[in-house]
């Protein structure tokens, strides 16, 4: 595969078709206890970002073509930003597979990811996957918009006053 249009500036779209579209969207995560104490997830409009704070990367992949592109060719690769830890769990896609990676080179499904030490091999923990990609498992028809998302985690040692925010450049 080949690349064929980045994601803003975040994020690669692979398939070779030239018509394959996309757009990377970032949101603050923010959690809200009710009057029942039942916690609820919700995002909002990245302003400022402290040490800490969760961030939902949403990349929306579209075909501009006239043709629908194949199934299994198209691939989204992202990068865990510096600085931020993956959050477990949260990287979703309908109809993908979605694989990890620590070198952005090999993908595999997170039960699989795994390095070898003083002979041993050892489960990669979430916190140190670099590297997202989803792989589309269905055709995708001309105009059609489907979306892929994870969330990351400032990374809280950037800091030493949870009050003072970070300068985060949100760029694309």
């Amino acid at each position: 595969t080949i690349a064929c249009t980045t994601c803003g500036s975040f994020g690669t779209l692979l398939g070779g078709y030239e018509t394959l579209g996309g757009e990377t969207s970032v949101q603050k995560v923010e959690f809200v206890t009710n009057q029942e104490g039942i916690t609820q997830v919700g995002h909002i409009p990245v302003e400022i970002v402290y040490a800490g704070d969760q961030l939902r990367y949403t990349i929306e992949f579209v075909n501009n073509g006239k043709q629908a592109i194949e199934s299994g060719v198209i691939a989204i690769i992202n990068p865990i930003p510096e600085d931020t830890k993956y959050v477990f769990g949260t990287a979703m896609g309908l109809d993908t597979l979605i694989e990890y990676s620590l070198d952005g080179q090999f993908f595999a499904p997170a039960e699989e990811l795994f390095f070898a030490q003083d002979g041993l091999e050892e489960e990669v923990p979430p916190s140190e996957y670099r590297f997202i990609r989803w792989i589309y498992l269905l055709p995708l028809a001309p105009g059609e918009v489907r979306q892929v998302s994870f969330n990351i985690r400032i990374d809280e040692t950037l800091s030493s006053n949870e009050e003072e925010p970070l300068e985060v450049q949100m760029e694309g």
